[in-house]
């Protein structure tokens, strides 16, 4: 039996009774969108969410206290400041930043890290605290492979920082203007190296035949190493392969040429040094074996060909085995016969003290069956090499040592088998 049609005014009646609420559901998913729309478009919605994202990703805690800023027009752009990064914990962060600044396109985005193209980063006063980040890479697990990620309009560093235990890297500047993997690279760096009272200054223009170990690595531009009492000022020029030194920065083997001047107390020395050998870097020493070095200079600066190595940090260590080709025109002459000789004078140096060469340095010279061994300050020596044309200046340098020789004249009177103590007074 079928059921009779309600009446049509009872069909008005309840569609009258579901349009309002209808409408005030659809009134509230709308009001629930633009919330939630307006919440996720606030600049700290996004930031936070962003960070979280890539904190978790790393293993890091990272936060921004600053008010943050992004845009989705074009390439998607990011800032955020006042940034912290650190380990769960941990007291000192891994790295601070007033501010950061990230653009990548949105395929980058759509990948879901499969690509790792990005257009620009600014990073304006990072400091990287290299202890901490050496606790964070511990802590992660191995990765098979380091991806490079391709920077197509490169970056920018702006007074960063990067300290070590009781040094730095301090006023970093760098541009790079473009990064991809396999492909050469470009770059301007200047930082200041910060050391118990050594500070190493320098400016320079680096390229890269591409951004992996091995690669071939050159760089020039000036250079300048500066103490309390004195400095180095010039330019440097450097090229060879880029290799790890466990767990620091090596060259083996790097080629460096160098021409300066010395300024002390008194006039400038100026000199020209070539070196060839193992270079690295490594919890703020760096340390330089060379196989050849070759130095000239002024007359007061002793020609040099020799061997040997150096450790410059807190201190430093130096030894020089070589031989100079004759006797420097800026020093005395020496006595006959030990004048007339052809023969290079064989030359051993010794150091290790404070990097100002206050220390006492041990000296060893040899030319046929003539012999010194002494010990001198170089601070000292310089002094006296700077006073060589004064008459009431001592004919004798300011050092300890011993002469042996078997013959020598001196104003007409010729001894043999002669034995010459020199002491500092």
């Amino acid at each position: 039996m079928k059921r009779a049609p309600p009446p049509a005014d009872a069909i008005r009646g309840d569609k009258q009774i579901r349009r309002p609420w209808l409408l005030a559901a659809a009134g509230i998913v709308l009001l629930v969108v633009v919330v939630t729309t307006s919440w996720l478009l606030r600049p700290t919605t996004v930031t936070t969410l962003v960070l979280d994202r890539v904190g978790a990703a790393l293993g890091l805690e990272i936060t921004a206290a600053g008010i943050g800023e992004y845009r989705l027009r074009g390439s998607p752009q990011l800032v955020v400041r006042d940034v912290i990064a650190r380990q769960p914990d941990a007291e000192v962060p891994v790295l601070r930043a007033e501010r950061i600044l990230l653009s990548l396109p949105w395929t980058t985005l759509r990948s879901r890290g499969r690509d790792l193209t990005i257009t620009h980063v600014e990073l304006d006063r990072p400091v990287l605290d290299l202890q901490a980040l050496s606790r964070w890479q511990a802590s992660r697990p191995p990765t098979a492979e380091t991806r490079i990620p391709t920077l197509t309009d490169g970056l920018t560093i702006t007074e960063g920082r990067v300290q070590g235990q009781g040094w730095a890297f301090a006023a970093i500047h760098a541009r790079l203007p473009r990064l991809a993997p396999e492909q050469p690279v470009r770059a301007d760096l200047a930082a200041r190296f910060e050391d118990a009272g050594t500070r190493v200054a320098f400016e320079l223009a680096l390229a890269m035949s591409a951004p992996a170990a091995g690669a071939g690595i050159a760089a020039i531009g000036p250079l300048s190493i500066i103490r309390d009492a004195w400095r180095i000022d010039g330019a440097v020029h450097l090229r060879r392969r880029l290799a790890n030194a466990d767990g620091g920065v090596g060259l083996t083997p790097a080629t460096v040429g160098y021409a300066g001047s010395w300024r002390g107390t008194g006039d400038p020395l100026s000199f020209q040094l070539g070196l060839h050998g193992p270079f690295a870097f490594r919890d703020g020493i760096w340390r330089y074996g060379w196989q050849r070095l070759h130095l000239r200079g002024d007359p007061v600066v002793p020609a040099l060909d020799a061997a040997g190595a150096i450790a410059l940090g807190r201190q430093l260590a130096l030894r020089v085995n070589g031989a100079m080709p004759e006797w420097p025109a800026g020093w005395p002459a020496l006595p006959a016969p030990l004048h007339a000789s052809d023969t290079p004078l064989a030359v051993a140096v010794d150091y290790v003290g404070p990097a100002d060469l206050s220390a006492t340095t041990t000296l060893g010279l040899r030319r046929d069956t003539s012999t010194f061994d002494g010990r001198l300050r170089l601070p000292q020596m310089l002094d006296w090499a700077d006073r060589a044309g004064d008459p009431a200046a001592s004919p004798l340098p300011p050092m300890q040592g011993e002469v042996n020789t078997p013959r020598l004249e001196i104003g007409g009177i010729r001894m043999e088998g002669v034995r010459i103590r020199i002491d500092e007074d």
